[in-house]
């Protein structure tokens, strides 16, 4: 299966909160491939890799590290591999 990361990307829609919260992150609705069963457990370790590279433009290396081991804990949490 070859979804290409962008598709995945386009469809997180980065919100400003108040300058002392930092932004918010907002998940639309995804499509897989009709062939592919809405609950297979690829898609979803596929889109929680996809949010862990995903940073908004202009954020900290500090930010990224921080979000990247958040991300890993959920990916780890449910089983699946964390790409580096």
């Amino acid at each position: 299966m070859i979804v290409r990361l962008g598709f995945i990307i386009d469809r997180q829609q980065w919100q400003a909160g108040p300058s002392s919260q930092g932004s918010t992150m907002t998940i639309t609705a995804m499509e897989s491939a009709a062939d592919i069963p809405r609950d297979d457990p690829r898609v979803e370790e596929l889109v929680l890799n996809a949010f862990k590279l995903a940073n908004p433009p202009g954020v900290s290396e500090a930010f990224k590290a921080h979000s990247a081991g958040m991300w890993d804990s959920i990916i780890h949490s449910r089983g699946y591999r964390s790409v580096p």
